[in-house]
């Protein structure tokens, strides 16, 4: 007796939509599924590149932002004298305090 060989892809039914069962078990989902998958993915990709250029942009203004914030302390050091050798904090953007050493 043979025994009948099955053929493979074996299109079945879902409840609303068919799709093929291949031979190692995986399925093969109908067209309107895959439609909307390739959508979401779309969509994904699409923010990731927005947060990716937003990060890049944050990035070149920040370093902007530093290199403007480095070149005015070094005006107000030597408008005011102050010692390069002494470290000092701006309080409230209108204060200057030198900070204390620890003491050992």
């Amino acid at each position: 007796m043979k025994v009948k060989k099955e053929k493979y892809p074996k299109h079945m039914m879902g409840n609303s939509c068919g799709y093929d069962l291949l031979e190692d078990g995986s399925i093969l989902i109908a067209s309107c599924y895959q439609d909307r998958l390739r959508a979401i993915a779309d969509k994904k990709t699409a923010i990731e590149n927005l947060i990716k250029i937003v990060n890049e942009t944050s990035q070149n203004l920040l370093i902007s932002v530093a290199k403007e914030s480095r070149e005015l302390w070094r005006e107000i050091s030597e408008d005011y004298n102050l010692a390069k050798k002494e470290e000092y904090t701006i309080t409230d953007h209108i204060q200057i305090k030198k900070v204390e050493k620890a003491k050992p």
